[in-house]
């Protein structure tokens, strides 16, 4: 977790379901306007709790376009569409760039998203 003033991103790195599962049963405060997906958004991460914790308004998900795994997964994507999480993609998106000065924030991406054109 970074936080940074009143900015706070969430990196979960491969993180799984039991390593979140663990995060909650320990009660740590996991809010944060921003969710670095974990493990390339895969079913095996991103558990509906876990991310109903964290509550991002952004989730950023670093996946290869045409990857053998079919990442990020579609159960992932609707959890964080349910959690009103507005979701950036490398696949889709390429480079995804983030600066803050601890109060606002901007996430930047290299190319539009063509599932929103």
């Amino acid at each position: 977790m970074l936080r940074y003033r009143s900015f706070c991103m969430l990196f979960t790195g491969d993180a799984g379901a039991t390593a979140e599962e663990r995060f909650l049963s320990q009660g740590a405060d996991l809010h944060c306007d921003i969710l670095k997906v974990g493990h390339r958004g895969s079913a095996y991460s991103s558990s509906p709790a876990f991310v109903a914790a964290v509550r991002p308004r952004y989730a950023l998900i670093s996946v290869g376009r045409h990857n053998l795994f079919g990442h990020p997964a579609s159960q992932t994507l609707r959890t964080l569409e349910r959690a009103g999480a507005r979701v950036y993609r490398t696949d889709r998106m390429g480079a995804i760039t983030l600066s803050t000065d601890g109060a606002a924030f901007a996430i930047d991406a290299m190319l539009a998203d063509p599932s929103t054109q």
